[in-house]
């Protein structure tokens, strides 16, 4: 959660958990109790508050988050309802990733640019796109396109979505078996499980190549989906963005690598950036849903 300004400066972050939760009024009490305590912290008078913008995972309809994707308990949140009638400021929800790519085109690397993907790779695979400077709702579309028929079932229910190669949950399932494979015939090796994501990509990146194709697989299954958004929508910027992506400049530049040998000549290549996930352009995007109203 962040108090941005109207200059779009972050002024004050907190961060919440949600793990604990069991409930959809759980997690809305915690929402709203956090947002009143900023705004009291902070001194900000309720009429200078113009409102609460939030970036939301999974799909958003009406201001009501159908499904919290990532967390099955949480599902059909009427998140901007609530956050009205407790707080008494306007709310907007949109997708995180099409809140993302809003503040790129804010104050990031699309401020000049018409035509925009915005990608995230974490936990989850997900997707903004902006098309004629208007970004296109299509949450989870991405993750979820099936790059193999025959791959592994993905808790959509289909077979082969992208998240199932690319996900950090999967890459450290998929490591993982690897390792205990190799312990059954007898291969000691010098890596303990259970093993994060992030240790994979340190150990690859330092040059031992042992997992190094689980992520060159990540990275073919992920450019694949990007290379059908090209060719649909042709963007001049391509902005890849995610814990994955953060933790490996291995991953990152094999997934631009793939990208590219696999469009057809005669396709204008879009420019591709890195943003951290610890930049503040979510939090700005979250702002401007609201900021738009004025300017």
């Amino acid at each position: 959660m962040a108090l941005v300004d109207f200059k779009l400066n972050v002024v004050d972050t907190a961060q919440l958990s949600i793990r604990g939760l069991e409930s959809v009024s759980q997690f809305l009490e915690l929402i709203a109790d956090t947002v009143l305590e900023m705004q009291q912290k902070n001194g900000v008078s309720t009429e200078k508050v113009l409102g609460i913008g939030v970036g939301a995972p999974g799909l958003i309809e009406d201001g009501v988050v159908k499904d919290f994707a990532l967390w099955g308990k949480l599902r059909n949140i009427p998140l901007a309802e609530f956050l009205c009638e407790r707080t008494s400021f306007k709310t907007k929800v949109d997708n995180n990733c099409n809140t993302w790519l809003f503040g790129e085109m804010w104050n990031g690397y699309a401020q000049d640019c018409s035509d925009a993907l915005f990608i995230l790779n974490s936990e989850g695979v997900g997707c903004g796109i902006a098309q004629a400077g208007v970004i296109r709702d299509i949450s989870g579309g991405l993750g979820h396109i099936s790059v193999n028929f025959h791959g592994d079932r993905c808790y959509c229910g289909s077979r082969g979505c992208i998240e199932t190669y690319c996900s950090t949950d999967h890459i450290e399932q998929k490591t993982q078996e690897r390792l205990v494979a190799l312990q059954r015939v007898g291969d000691t090796h010098r890596y303990p499980l259970p093993i994060d994501f992030k240790t994979i990509c340190r150990i690859v990146e330092n040059g031992d190549m042992l997992f190094a194709d689980i992520l060159l697989e990540a990275a073919a299954a992920l450019a694949c989906g990007i290379v059908s958004l090209i060719k649909i929508f042709y963007p001049q910027i391509i902005i890849l963005s995610g814990t994955l992506f953060e933790a490996s400049n291995f991953y990152y530049n094999s997934v631009v690598m793939e990208i590219q040998s696999q469009l057809s000549s005669g396709v204008a290549l879009p420019k591709f950036v890195r943003r951290n996930v610890s930049d503040t352009l979510f939090e700005i995007g979250a702002a401007a849903l609201i900021l738009q109203e004025i300017f």
